[in-house]
């Protein structure tokens, strides 16, 4: 007789199982997350601000989020460019307590020497984040042959100890990495991760960050991008998502509609 049996009558009928979202309708926790964009489409710029929502309980994408630690290793951006989105994220999300920001956010940024593991996971015990963001694996995991899968699952691996260490089941980890353009057998065009399969079977799930096909507009704003749920289990990105963002002075934030 099977001992751990899941019986119709038992789980049909126990009522609707709620998810435990960080993000409502984009993560849920404990879930390690793909974001594969672009080559500048602009998902640094946006997980930047849903780490600084996260930190200080503001709106991204239209969704309340919760006051959470966030851990954001930015092993990709020079500092330029980490500086100018940190700062245009907190003006366009009304300039929260830098207080706060200090509190709930750690911007770690190229602080791993040679020897990633040790360096992330006393990161990551140290702060114990909900939400640790990884920008790009490429780079903050070492790896010099993205196609090759032994060196993505050693990676995944890796990051799976890391994830740990925050000492929080609940812990999500959004792990940036690039996307391809890509055709079907029926020569439809789409995108989906570069390089190894690795990295889109073993995690959670994959979402994928695209701007509309064709040159960005002369007035030099920014542009609406999308997200597409590319793998989701159980609980996760379900629809695409239109990312628009709003200009307000130097700053911008980021607003969503689901796509008609």
């Amino acid at each position: 007789m099977l001992t751990n049996r899941l019986k119709s009558s038992e789980v049909l009928t126990a009522g609707p199982i709620v998810p435990n979202w960080l993000v409502p309708g984009i993560l849920c926790k404990g879930s390690m997350i793909v974001l594969a964009g672009d080559a500048g489409v602009g998902k640094s710029m946006l997980c930047y601000s849903l780490a600084v929502a996260q930190a200080s309980g503001r709106v991204f994408l239209g969704r309340q989020l919760f006051r959470e630690k966030v851990l954001y290793f930015d092993e990709e951006n020079s500092r330029q460019d980490s500086d100018a989105y940190h700062r245009r994220v907190w003006i366009g999300m009304g300039k929260p307590p830098i207080d706060v920001l200090d509190e709930n956010l750690c911007l770690s940024h190229f602080s791993i020497n040679g020897s990633p593991c040790p360096e992330m996971v006393k990161a990551t015990a140290t702060w114990k984040p909900g939400l640790i963001i990884i920008d790009t694996a490429n780079a903050a995991c070492l790896i010099d042959d993205e196609n090759d899968n032994a060196k993505a699952s050693k990676a995944i691996k890796m990051l799976r100890q890391v994830r740990e260490a925050s000492g929080r089941p609940e812990c999500v980890m959004l792990i940036l990495k690039h996307a391809k353009i890509t055709h079907d057998k029926k020569g439809i065009e789409y995108r989906e991760i570069r390089g190894a399969k690795t990295w889109k079977g073993e995690l959670d799930g994959v979402i994928v960050h695209s701007a509309p096909r064709g040159r960005p507009p002369s007035h030099g704003k920014y542009r609406n991008t999308y997200l597409w749920p590319t793998k989701s289990r159980a609980f996760g990105l379900l629809q695409p998502i239109e990312v628009m963002p709003v200009c307000i002075g130097e700053g911008v934030r980021f607003d969503a509609k689901t796509p008609g």
